[in-house]
């Protein structure tokens, strides 16, 4: 796959040591002329990553930021690594962007701190931590929410009439993954999870992109022949799993999450990807970068509520009418707009810029040119946050919740 990169973007390799940092000074603004941010990104084999750079180097384009950016694929300890290579080469503020675990707290904590240089965490560094328990300097952090793939897999089930054997194929090990997993039990528990018609099988795990997934469909089809569906842990695995599914003359529905390009186009073509709920990943790495922007020069810094945030989703297909329905089943509470996948294609892919207005999302930045601040960038509702303390009522309701994702995986040791 080609990195699709703009211009300005540095791919750098790694450079070859947790406390926590509890006191809150002021914020120190950049002193340099340009505000210099990392970005620690998982793999940049999967279009989702890619999206999120790609926004994230539009949004620096538009303010003015210069960006690095540092693949550290799905390893925690590469992760450490590129955070202290870009301390090292004097970055003012680093964004991660990815699933990893805990571990990576302690150490990179310990060396933002200690340098004076801000963390913006996303998807997902440890739910059971909030930033308010980490410090000044891990300003903010997005979550998944845990229930990303309820919609999804909610449609599926329906769709199969509440019978059927279904394959499931998870992401890698980590809190990410086990988020996803808490939506697709919830779904499955409307139909009687363990003691329902809906079998669920396989839970291999991947690695989030579509070239990894191809052996595992094919290895779960071998052992659970003539599978009636299928749930992917992201789109980008849909895609993968859809390509064994073709060659073996298998059209069964599957659905992925995310929104990512690929699957939304396969979607569109008439392929049997049933839906995605879509957080707008070509929107998430330029609203990072704005916020982030907003820290770093001292125009802006979160209030509590304001730190721990998920996006706001939207449910996509090209006939939203029909997974309304489908969705239209005993238990369930609508949450997200349904939205034309075609409309959304045309209006965020077609261009070889996104088109949301990322000035306009730094609050500092449309000050001071007049042009009204809009976390959405003239673009709403197609991206955007939900706290989470409106989702769960408080900081200890967001952290009971997020917790309750992790430690009752039903296969996170499968």
């Amino acid at each position: 796959m080609k990195y699709a990169i703009g211009a300005g973007v540095v791919v750098v390799a790694a450079a070859a040591g947790g406390g926590y940092y509890l006191t809150m000074p002021k914020p120190k603004p950049s002193t340099s002329k340009t505000v210099r941010i990392g970005l620690v990104t998982q793999s940049l084999e999967t279009e989702y990553a890619i999206e999120f750079m790609n926004s994230a180097q539009q949004a620096c384009s538009a303010l003015g930021a210069s960006l690095k950016v540092f693949d550290y694929g799905f390893s925690t300890e590469s992760l450490v690594s590129g955070v202290k290579s870009f301390i090292s080469s004097g970055v003012d503020g680093i964004i991660a962007n990815g699933g990893a675990g805990g571990a990576v707290l302690g150490p990179v904590t310990d060396a933002c701190t200690k340098n004076e240089v801000y963390f913006y965490g996303g998807f997902t560094i440890d739910p059971t931590i909030l930033p308010q328990d980490v410090g000044h300097y891990f300003p903010y952090m997005s979550y998944a929410d845990g229930t990303s793939l309820y919609e999804p897999s909610l449609a599926l089930f329906s769709k199969l009439g509440g019978k059927g054997t279904v394959i499931h194929i998870q992401g890698t090990p980590c809190p990410t993954n086990s988020e996803r997993n808490k939506g697709i039990v919830d779904a499955w528990n409307l139909f009687g999870g363990e003691g329902g018609d809906i079998k669920l099988v396989a839970h291999l795990f991947g690695d989030w992109g579509a070239p990894g997934t191809v052996p595992l469909m094919e290895t779960a089809v071998a052992s659970y022949p003539n599978p009636d569906g299928a749930i992917l842990q992201n789109d980008a695995m849909a895609t993968g799993a859809l390509t064994v599914t073709k060659q073996l003359g298998l059209n069964i529905p599957l659905v992925g999450s995310d929104g990512q390009e690929p699957y939304i186009k396969y979607m569109n073509s008439g392929e049997p990807l049933v839906t995605t709920t879509c957080f707008h990943p070509c929107w998430f790495g330029g609203a990072a970068v704005a916020e982030l922007y907003d820290v770093i020069t001292g125009a802006y810094y979160p209030t509590d509520d304001e730190r721990i945030k998920t996006p706001n989703y939207a449910i996509l297909s090209p006939k939203p009418d029909e997974v309304d329905a489908l969705l239209n089943v005993k238990g369930y509470k609508a949450r997200y707009p349904s939205v034309n996948s075609i409309e959304y294609y045309s209006s965020i892919y077609v261009a070889k810029t996104y088109p949301w207005d990322w000035r306009k999302m730094s609050r500092g930045y449309s000050a001071e040119n007049g042009l009204g601040y809009d976390i959405y960038g003239g673009m709403s509702p197609w991206g955007g946050w939900i706290e989470g303390t409106e989702l769960y009522g408080s900081l200890d309701g967001f952290r009971k919740h997020m917790t309750e994702c992790v430690q009752q995986d039903p296969w996170s040791k499968s």
